[in-house]
């Protein structure tokens, strides 16, 4: 028989028998909540004579075996050694047959499970093993727990209830995209919890580098750390570590080592402490909430959390250069922010375990507590629209809301809208402004147009035209953007993220647009953030940045 081990251990390891087709996907085997993922993504075949598995693609999303791209209807060959992405660079399992495991000596420890198993004539009978015997025992327990926790959710959303759990799952878990945790066997709910970082907060570099050179590249930052930790949970806190990992996502970690990592640090120190990790970007990356949120409805056994008796301590605290002489700045202020969004008080590792008197530190540039207040014109004289027919050239960063002004202020007032995401090139842009003008219609160019050359095409088009031109000037800064950028990314999983590099480009061509160009009049637009959901508002005015 052979098993598909999933590479992050967010799952036990799925039996395949010998020429029996296992359908996997999105469901409570694999614990994979992800919507790309369809419910019968693959069907699995194992030929454990060849050792080999053929892969069949069910799902509209590919698979990828490896490098190579399976679309739907489309079939491959799995061997030992090779990783299967259940969706394209996502999701990596491996498979593993049973004469590799004997010739490793050792076998899962964890309980395998299955789905939509077809016995054939022509499987092989295991019944007589009495490895096989275990296994199909714990799959039977297993699946009968996760078949009862799924009852328990349905009863849930239909009563629009949330009933905590009592008993937390103990082990290493991926309940969701990008965010991998551990509980303790045991662990209970407290109202006190003691949350602490791990790199730079509870251990170093034995190297004195900043990075770890190898995986055992640390020791505990300072001698005192184990024994406060063992008072604080003498005294009723739950200890609890919040950490990014973003080598995860971009491959430089493999998670089971760093599960590893987080085990021999625990055994170091001597105390069973459950950990979130953030794995790569979303809304589970400090300094968004979404690890501590994770924490109290899902591993605090439903008791509420008392922000005031409970802490926060971590690194990235935004402390200047020469905070302390000859110490360098911090490399970001995530930490810090953390905290303050989720309102804990908050204390450097200086600070808690050394008692150090509070270091000075700057925020960020960018406060989303202190949006509003202001006029959407400046100057506040102007109008939106125009009685006469004219061409509006946008001017903006991408994310700086500019499209959400446009499709809100003006489309929907029945201006053209031209816009090269959607046209791919500007001489198609140009074109189409052309055609708009000669029907007799109002147009808004709706593209970053940073500089004096890509507007010059449109106000070349309107004077031709004999149509007047405005300017319409996004004033969010920079930050401000990459703001915006981060929230639509934690609140819309449709949103092809923007990275730094592009944001980056545009302020470096950014030429302040003039009258002398050929605008009519320059109008400068402010931000005015306006919320239909309670919860965006709340994430949208609390720091999503970490410097």
């Amino acid at each position: 028989m052979a098993q598909l081990v999933c590479s992050s251990s967010s799952h036990p390891p799925i039996p395949l028998p010998h020429n029996s087709p296992v359908i996997i996907g999105r469901d409570p085997v694999t614990q994979i909540q992800d919507k790309l993922v369809s419910r019968q993504q693959v069907e699995l075949t194992a030929d454990c004579k060849k050792n080999e598995v053929h892969v069949l693609q069910l799902g509209s999303k590919p698979c990828s075996m490896d490098n190579k791209l399976l679309s739907k209807g489309e079939s491959d060959i799995l061997c030992a050694g090779m990783t299967l992405y259940l969706i394209s660079g996502k999701y990596p399992h491996t498979v593993v047959f049973k004469e590799e495991r004997k010739r490793h000596g050792s076998t899962p420890e964890s309980p395998p499970v299955n789905k939509k198993v077809k016995k054939t004539e022509e499987s092989d009978d295991d019944s007589d093993d009495p490895e096989q015997a275990e296994i199909c025992a714990k799959f039977i327990a297993f699946k009968t727990q996760m078949q009862k926790q799924k009852k328990e959710k349905l009863t849930v959303d239909t009563v629009k209830e949330k009933v905590p759990l009592k008993v937390v799952p103990s082990g290493w878990r991926e309940p969701e995209h990008r965010l991998m945790v551990y509980s303790y066997e045991g662990a209970k709910g407290s109202t006190k919890v003691a949350g602490f970082d791990i790199d730079g907060t509870i251990i170093t570099t034995k190297s004195g580098k900043v990075f770890p050179v190898d995986l055992g590249d640390w020791r505990i930052l300072y001698p005192d750390i184990p024994g406060n930790l063992k008072k604080l949970a003498a005294d009723g806190f739950k200890i609890v570590f919040f950490t990014n990992q973003m080598g995860i996502q971009r491959g430089k970690l493999k998670p089971h080592d760093f599960q590893k990592k987080v085990e021999s640090i625990q055994k170091k120190i001597g105390i069973s402490a459950q950990v979130l990790v953030s794995t790569g970007s979303g809304p589970y990356r400090k300094p968004g909430v979404g690890m501590w949120t994770y924490l109290q409805e899902n591993m605090n056994s439903g008791i509420e959390i008392d922000l005031e008796n409970s802490f926060y301590v971590g690194d990235a605290a935004g402390r200047p250069k020469d905070w302390v002489k000859g110490k360098k700045k911090d490399f970001s202020c995530g930490d810090r922010l953390f905290a303050l969004n989720i309102a804990l008080p908050f204390f450097t590792p200086e600070e808690y375990f050394l008692k150090q008197k509070p270091a000075k530190y700057d925020l960020p540039e960018f406060d989303p507590r202190k949006l509003g207040g202001v006029p959407l014109f400046e100057p506040v004289t102007a109008i939106a629209t125009s009685d006469s027919q004219e061409v509006i050239v946008m001017v903006g960063s991408p994310a700086s809301g500019k499209s959400h002004f446009a499709m809100k202020h003006l489309i929907s007032k029945g201006y053209v809208h031209v816009n090269r995401d959607s046209l791919k090139t500007w001489q198609k842009c140009v074109s189409t402004t052309r055609d708009a003008l000669s029907r007799g219609k109002s147009v808004v160019v709706d593209n970053t147009n940073p500089d004096t050359e890509s507007r010059a095409r449109y106000l070349e088009v309107a004077k031709k035209a004999g149509v007047p031109s405005r300017c319409f000037l996004m004033s969010s800064s920079p930050t401000h953007c990459k703001h915006n950028e981060r929230f639509r990314e934690m609140t819309d999983k449709s949103h092809q993220s923007i990275n730094d590099m592009i944001l980056n480009s545009y302020k470096s061509k950014f030429i302040a647009p003039t009258l002398e160009e050929g605008f009519r009049e320059i109008v400068k637009v402010n931000f005015v953030a306006e919320f239909d959901d309670k919860n965006h508002e709340k994430l949208y005015k609390s720091f999503l940045l970490e410097k």
